[in-house]
């Protein structure tokens, strides 16, 4: 498989992914904890969508829903609706979700990534016909890519969307559009930490968007040339990376032994793990320094030691009870007297794609960081005298 690429034709390829793609950056992502599926998914949604939900906040979330997808027929019963998931059909059949009123019933269908079972829509829309409602029923079908389902015929969909019974919605854009709706909502109180919630929800689900865009743009070209490209790129990922982690620390060096006036050292300089920047003196047995726990993300700083064998006990403790007393307590290893997580975006809980994200966009910013955080420690060990 060739993987040359004229500069017109990588330009091409950029130019067409999506402008909105890229723009979603997670710092703290609960939902990968979970890895919710489409049946937790479905009660999450469900439980907002409750006016009687445990979020606290009446019919308003369940407002913002019909509004996104333009649904008038609860009127004012919306907010006494009662909201049911897995709804059992007289079929035996569960919907997902269902949204009921003496004037109205939506059925929801969640299709985040799975197809359609057997005649399952037909199905429900025989079973939402089957209720009795001053303005009829509605059934939505979230789907993953788009798609439709395969129990309806072309002509059927047509007809159905035409007198609004049924509609198949793109299932991460509707839900992000409905979320940052619901993030828009004036929560003053902000029962329960509602408002982080909803916002951890939005990114995870934009963050999906995104990720069906480009798969889209990338199998929409029929000749692979931009499947060629996108595997090229992600090839070279790791090589991109690591230039940036490198010229990263050389400014951190400069801009330490500019300020300092002290021999800065670096070791395993680049997209590697236990990548570090030290500083000492040559009367010293220890150093402090900054160093990458995993691949090029997750950044401690402390005391390091020059201990040749492993052994659990301190070799400076009376120093690292100084620095306790001076910035508080850490952790220790073998290599370590004491440590501690660099701050955000540098610290625990992000990725390495997230800490190069934040490099390039704000590198002056990102070299104080870490400048000034050695500088700090450096001064106060260079205070205090050794053991």
């Amino acid at each position: 498989m060739s993987t040359s690429f004229s500069e017109g034709e990588l330009e091409a390829f950029f130019v067409g992914v999506p402008e909105s793609v890229g723009h979603v950056r997670e710092r703290f992502r609960p939902f990968e904890y979970f890895r919710p599926g489409e049946v937790a998914l479905s009660r999450i949604i469900a439980d907002l969508l409750n006016p009687e939900g445990s979020h606290g906040y009446a019919d308003r979330f369940l407002v913002s829903f019909l509004g996104c997808i333009s649904e008038t027929r609860f009127g004012d019963t919306a907010k006494t609706a009662t909201v049911t998931p897995n709804y059992p059909t007289e079929d035996g059949r569960l919907i997902d979700i269902t949204v009921s009123s003496d004037q109205f019933i939506l059925g929801i269908e969640n299709k985040p990534w799975a197809r359609e079972g057997h005649e399952q829509v037909t199905d429900y829309l025989r079973e939402l016909q089957r209720k009795r409602t001053a303005n009829g029923y509605r059934l939505l079908y979230l789907s993953g890519d788009g798609s439709s389902p395969s129990s309806l015929q072309p002509q059927e969909i047509k007809t159905l969307t035409r007198e609004n019974r049924f509609q198949v919605f793109r299932y991460w854009k509707v839900v992000s559009s409905w979320l940052d709706c619901c993030q828009r909502e004036r929560l003053d109180d902000d029962k329960g930490g509602i408002r982080a919630f909803l916002g951890f929800f939005h990114r995870y689900a934009s963050a999906q968007e995104e990720a069906q865009m480009l798969t889209e743009h990338i199998l929409g070209d029929r000749t692979w040339k931009r499947l060629r490209i996108a595997l090229a790129v992600a090839n070279s990922a790791d090589e991109v990376r690591d230039r940036i982690i490198r010229a990263f620390a050389a400014d951190i060096k400069q801009a330490l032994s500019t300020a300092l006036a002290e021999k800065v050292e670096i070791e395993n300089p680049g997209y590697e793990r236990y990548t570090g920047i030290y500083l000492g003196r040559p009367e010293w047995s220890y150093k402090v320094g900054i160093q990458s726990q995993g691949r090029g993300c997750e950044f401690v700083f402390g005391l390091c030691n020059n201990r040749a064998k492993h052994s659990a006990a301190p070799m400076f403790p009376n120093l690292v009870a100084k620095l306790i007393e001076k910035l508080g307590p850490g952790k220790s290893s073998n290599d370590w007297e004491w440590y501690r997580h660099l701050g955000t975006p540098f610290g625990r809980g992000h990725t390495a794609d997230e800490v190069v994200l934040e490099i390039c966009s704000n590198r002056a910013a990102a070299t104080q960081v870490f400048a000034d955080r050695m500088k700090e420690i450096f001064a106060l060990v260079k205070s205090l005298p050794a053991d």
